[in-house]
């Protein structure tokens, strides 16, 4: 299968990233057969994809969805869309998945960077106080 030679030709390299399509929510049963490849390679760490411009309610419906491919992680795009955090913070807290990856624009794998907690603390603190001191002015 083409993903298993990719997945060997590149086992050397710090990360691969393999995109998959997206699947609307009529397609996710075509998905068992992808979900059950991936779940045979443990060696894959699944990391779901997400905006981070989401809105709440959107972000859980969407991570729900995706629960068939046993998601070990988050990663967002889109951050320089939107400078609320929160609500990604809460949501991977919610379902104990860590935030492993943030991009900041489409220049992929240009725009993409580990995350880290002081960078995501540093929005969601930072957009708090933001809207605070807005408050009282």
């Amino acid at each position: 299968m083409a993903l298993a030679q990719a997945l060997e030709e590149h086992r050397a390299k710090d990360w691969v990233f393999v995109d998959t399509p997206g699947l609307a929510a009529g397609e996710m049963e075509d998905a068992a057969d992808l979900a059950r490849l991936i779940a045979a390679h443990p060696e894959i760490d699944t990391h779901l994809v997400l905006s981070a411009s989401m809105k709440p309610a959107d972000l859980a419906r969407v991570i729900g969805r995706y629960q068939i491919f046993q998601p070990r992680k988050l990663l967002f795009t889109r951050l320089d869309e939107t400078d609320r955090l929160g609500a990604l913070v809460s949501e991977a807290a919610r379902r104990s998945l860590p935030i492993s990856f943030l991009a900041t624009g489409q220049q992929i794998p240009d725009d993409i960077e580990p995350a880290s907690k002081e960078f995501i603390a540093g929005k969601v603190c930072g957009a708090e106080q933001h809207r605070t001191a807005g408050a009282t002015a």
